[in-house]
């Protein structure tokens, strides 16, 4: 992010878990921001086109969104905030280091949970669920913890602007 807010002349980071879930509802108080309507409308997760890389016993979501790994940014129809790609696609990394639930002390409201909040920082939580998960996960309160040195193909970043 250094070299993006240099470049930028603006301070970038990634967002917190509370900014991150925020965006991802986008005013909704459901569990996908697109209510009832198809999922491969709206996200890539695993869905038919994906039955040869899923578990013979894993439910997949019963319609196509004719990409079985990552798809292009934008690819999906975007939220009421005009987000695109919330839900699915890759796990998004967040600024919070890792904890089990929200219960303590937790930090101010929308900020990050750091060491200083009792949190794990070798790990850091992500969000919004892959092209790699079931259905079910593909929800905006799912929040998963991987290692800071994991890379994988179904983990990325999205950036947010310090205002």
């Amino acid at each position: 992010m250094q070299w993006l807010s240099q470049r930028a002349g603006a301070l970038y980071r990634l967002p917190t878990e509370a900014e991150w879930e925020y965006a991802a509802r986008a005013g909704a108080q459901i569990a996908r921001y697109f209510g009832d309507a198809s999922q491969c409308e709206y996200a890539n997760g695993l869905g038919l086109e994906a039955k040869g890389v899923a578990a013979k016993d894993w439910k997949l979501v019963n319609c196509s969104d004719n990409y079985v790994y990552t798809a292009p940014v934008g690819s999906f129809k975007p939220n009421a905030f005009g987000l695109y790609d919330m839900l699915g696609n890759v796990y998004e990394w967040t600024l919070d280091c890792s904890h089990d639930n929200y219960a303590g002390t937790p930090p101010v409201e929308g900020s990050a949970w750091l060491e200083a909040d009792k949190g794990d920082c070798s790990r850091r939580m992500v969000r919004g669920g892959s092209w790699f998960n079931l259905p079910q996960n593909l929800r905006s309160a799912d929040r998963n913890r991987l290692n800071t040195d994991d890379a994988d193909n179904n983990t990325g970043f999205r950036v947010a602007r310090a205002l």
